[in-house]
């Protein structure tokens, strides 16, 4: 009885191996092992900036001043997040001067030059005419906080020209963000930022957004962006002929000054406030056609 058992139990296991572990080569157990090696493996270290950066591919990893001293392109490669150029310190000065910062178009990439979330009190800085950034997904990010951005023109890019993540107390300055995919300037989340003479022209949603809602105004994906925009100040910008609005506010913005903007020929609306009779925005002093709210003056 026992023995019959015992050769039972044997059948059954050989049947479960040749269903299952006897099935694998040694061609599907080195692929599975390659898989796993690359699921599991390490990060890639990023290449460190020199103090002249003359490719795209390498991130600030110290504190200091940093020249761009020729033209970049993204086939000269990118750093590990897919970037041109990232800065994950605090005090550094990048000067771009009017050199460009050019993606490969399209979504296949992400940002010309993302500052992150650890690092504050930067200062990123063109020339008078305009260090240029295009064919990206986004032109420039800023995720960290007291950043100075100025003297930059980032149009032609996929999603945004520029966007404001979770900063705080940024000033954006003499910027052009045109003919993008969809927003001009997003301050996507973030609070007491100042946007100030700027022009966000011919974009194929909006040219200045403040705020983040699922579905809200832009159509936008707001997914892990959670909290308010609160205590922006929009100051002396244009916004002209963007297919849906000039300077809109979504129903999470509060506390935005809108001074002194020039919007015209926008589709939908030169200006659009979402919170329902402004809340606690203002906007004083604008010029423009039409309005979604006669609080907006």
């Amino acid at each position: 009885m026992r023995s019959e058992m015992r050769r039972s139990h044997s059948r059954a296991v050989a049947g479960w191996c040749q269903r299952v572990a006897c099935g694998f080569t040694l061609a599907s157990i080195g692929v599975i092992l390659s898989y796993a090696n690359t699921v599991f493996a390490a990060p890639v270290k990023p290449t460190s900036c020199t103090a002249t950066i003359s490719a795209c591919g390498c991130t600030i990893t110290k504190s200091g001043v940093y020249t761009v001293s020729a033209d970049l392109n993204s086939s000269q490669g990118l750093n590990p997040d897919g970037d041109c150029l990232d800065i994950k310190v605090s005090k550094v000065t990048l000067n771009l001067g009017s050199h460009s910062i050019t993606g490969p178009g399209g979504m296949t990439t992400d940002i010309g030059i993302q500052d992150l979330h650890s690092s504050n009190n930067d200062n990123i800085v063109g020339s008078q005419a305009l260090a240029k950034i295009s064919g990206w997904a986004t032109g420039v990010q800023l995720r960290g906080n007291a950043i100075v951005l100025s003297s930059v023109d980032a149009s032609s890019n996929k999603l945004d020209g520029i966007e404001l993540n979770g900063s705080s107390n940024d000033h954006v300055a003499n910027w052009t963000a045109n003919n993008e995919g969809s927003i001009g300037l997003w301050i996507k989340l973030g609070s007491n930022n100042f946007v100030t003479h700027g022009n966000a022209n011919s974009n194929d949603d909006t040219g200045i957004l403040v705020g983040c809602v699922n579905g809200g105004v832009a159509g936008e994906d707001c997914t892990g962006a959670k909290g308010a925009s609160k205590g922006n100040d929009i100051v002396d910008d244009s916004t002209l002929s963007n297919s849906k609005y000039g300077v809109a506010l979504e129903s999470n913005a509060s506390g935005t000054l809108v001074n002194s903007v020039s919007a015209s020929g926008n589709t939908t609306d030169d200006l659009l406030d979402a919170t329902g009779g402004c809340g606690s925005n203002e906007w004083v002093d604008d010029s423009f056609t039409t309005h979604s709210e006669n609080c907006i003056d």
